[in-house]
């Protein structure tokens, strides 16, 4: 199991102890129809990572970070279409800072400043490692930058 899928169950305990509405995972066919979908409509090949995430729930919501379900996703894509510096970008996640996008012009996951998308704050080979760092800081394992929250400045 990936670290990303690992700090998702993470996050789904936690929710479930605080007693948060859980939202169901996807079945497999309703993800390979949405797979299809997207490829229609957004003309991208979704990861296998975000595929897992939906396995596990229909999108998420936690400590401010927002991963988009299936629904969500296919809205959000068309809202940001419109926005200035997006057209090559696929947004997978959001929080108070920052969006989680993949983009198609470089080829790279990046962490961007929301408003303003040129602003490249991170990037990541994979999109677990995205992941990985967005659901870390959600938690409050990591700052934005990655390192741990309790480390001592030197």
């Amino acid at each position: 199991m990936s670290r990303s899928l690992e700090l998702v169950n993470q996050v789904i305990a936690e929710c479930r102890h605080a007693e948060y509405p859980e939202r169901a995972g996807c079945s497999g066919p309703a993800i390979e129809e949405f797979r299809k979908t997207v490829r229609q409509k957004v003309g991208v090949d979704l990861p296998e990572g975000y595929c897992n995430i939906l396995r596990l729930t229909n999108g998420l919501w936690y400590n401010g970070l927002g991963v988009f379900g299936t629904s969500a996703f296919l809205d959000r894509h068309e809202d940001y279409k419109t926005w200035s510096g997006y057209t090559s970008l696929i947004v997978y996640a959001i929080d108070e800072l920052d969006s989680y996008v993949y983009d198609t012009k470089t080829n790279l996951y990046c962490r961007i400043d929301s408003p303003d998308p040129s602003d490249v704050r991170s990037s990541f080979k994979t999109f677990d490692e995205m992941m990985t760092r967005a659901l870390s800081v959600a938690l409050g394992i990591t700052d934005r930058a990655g390192n741990p929250v309790d480390a001592k400045a030197p």
